[in-house]
């Protein structure tokens, strides 16, 4: 899925759609998709997928999905 066209979704009202998109994509494994997300939507690197999930991270460390969960430490690092 690909986070273009929520361009200012990350305030105010939009945030609704770019956290279900993150949700979404996360519980797909849809992961250069998520990558996108914390890329353009910096928000979405704190936003828990669900309490007992964590956050996107956390479920790509579950999953075992190390190229995943290198681009997204990277992407963190980048907004740091």
């Amino acid at each position: 899925m690909n986070p273009r066209g929520l361009e200012g979704a990350g305030r105010g009202r939009g945030r609704g759609r770019v956290t279900t998109l993150l949700i979404k994509c996360t519980l797909a494994g849809k992961w250069e998709g998520v990558i996108d997300m914390y890329r353009n939507f910096p928000t979405c690197q704190i936003t828990k997928i669900t309490e007992s999930l964590g956050t996107a991270l956390h479920v790509a460390v579950d999953m075992n999905k190390e190229d995943a969960v290198e681009a997204l430490v990277n992407q963190i690092i980048e907004h740091l």
